[in-house]
């Protein structure tokens, strides 16, 4: 909760409402002659998007048009685009081998090829960047990151688990990919996707939003005074290895979205649903809970296994058995569609500038501020230890 609804509720006071809102409306006054506050979208520039891989853009954190920027109310929002692709066709050998029924596997491989489903994304969408560098009034500072996600990866486990529940586009917990819910930062896609694309080779975009204050060179400001000491600028550098993350979602969950709601996100689901029906009686649910599954998410590049289906028949009936395999995935390519600052910040009356002109004259701001370093080993780890 807001530190001055706190302090306002507080059992002391015995929730003075009235005190909180006097209080609230002292802020106004003293801070603003004409009440206002902004929030201002500005599109990155030098060079403008879409950008590829690997290129930088500079970011506004600041603007001329607002004197008191509110850094922990500003964010950084971005059009994500990427291609993906399989190492294999990892479908074949989920395939069960030897006499089967066609029409019964036919029915299985439809059920299976939509309900096969992999969640690509970012665990936190601070790690969309691996490098960044800050300017103070259009010149380079000492602020500057070239091992960034080290650094992001440092700040997402320094979050409490309440900051990172259901924030969407900014982070993705593996409970949430796993049960295929909204709340991630990321896209699915089903196998049948792959199968489908040229050269199997899919392309996604999604939105990301990143918290200026989720940055590590900002996490502890607050507010910053641009009017006295100018504007800030945040040249980023998009990411594509190392730092996108997938998973498996759970294929229980998937089959009864399809088999209780008709959903034009599904090509076919009436026909996938009659087959659901049939194939149920051959025990399928169990299968799939009782198929084992890695409970993490697996770097891109990184081989992790795939648990499904296939139809089977034995003794002249047709059965349902649990097949897996190992496959990885590669991004091949990835772009920034848009990347805008979102801008927070109010204006402040003469006196008040003239005050903090006058304070800052003779002595510097402090901004509390933390760097990441990591020091990695001089040669790789031998069998031996």
């Amino acid at each position: 909760m807001n530190y001055n609804v706190i302090k306002a509720l507080d059992q002391e006071e015995t929730g003075d409402l009235i005190k909180y809102f006097n209080y609230t409306d002292g802020i106004l006054e003293a801070n603003s002659g004409v009440h206002d506050n902004k929030c201002l979208s500005i599109d990155s520039s030098d060079p403008p998007c879409p950008v590829q891989k690997g290129m930088y853009t500079k970011l506004k954190l600041t603007d001329e048009s607002i004197q008191i920027t509110n850094i922990d109310k500003s964010s950084i929002t971005a059009l994500v685009n990427i291609k993906i692709k399989p190492s294999s066709q990892f479908w074949n050998e989920l395939k069960a081998p030897g006499i089967s029924n066609p029409e019964f596997d036919n029915k299985c491989e439809s059920i299976k090829n939509q309900t096969v489903v992999f969640f690509v994304g970012l665990k936190s969408s601070t790690h969309l960047f691996d490098a960044y560098r800050v300017y103070s009034r259009n010149k380079k500072t000492s602020c500057e990151q070239t091992e960034a996600l080290y650094e992001n990866a440092a700040i997402r486990m320094l979050k409490a688990q309440e900051e990172l529940d259901y924030k969407p586009g900014i982070y993705t917990q593996w409970e949430t990919a796993y049960n295929m819910e909204d709340n991630i930062c990321g896209c699915y896609i089903s196998m049948e996707e792959f199968i489908k694309s040229p050269d199997n080779t899919v392309e996604k975009e999604f939105e990301v939003i990143i918290p200026i204050d989720d940055l590590l060179p900002f996490a502890a400001m607050k507010m910053f005074p641009n009017a006295l000491f100018g504007n800030l600028t945040l040249e980023v550098k998009m990411a594509i290895q190392q730092n996108f993350v997938i998973c498996q979602c759970k294929q229980e969950t998937i089959l009864n979205k399809i088999s209780h709601i008709s959903s034009s996100s599904y090509s076919g689901s009436d026909e996938i649903k009659d087959n659901i029906t049939e194939v149920i009686k051959s025990d399928i649910y169990n299968i799939i809970k009782r198929n084992g599954e890695y409970h993490a998410f697996t770097q891109i590049g990184d081989s992790f296994n795939v648990h499904s289906f296939t139809g089977a028949l034995r003794e002249s009936q047709n059965i349902i058995v649990g097949k897996d395999t190992t496959v990885s995935f590669m991004i091949t390519d990835g772009s920034l569609k848009y990347c805008r600052t979102n801008i927070n910040g109010f204006n402040i009356k003469d006196s008040i500038l003239n005050e903090l002109i006058e304070k800052y004259q003779t002595k510097e701001l402090i901004i509390p501020s933390q760097y990441v370093d990591y020091q990695a080993f001089s040669q790789k780890p031998m069998t031996n230890g």
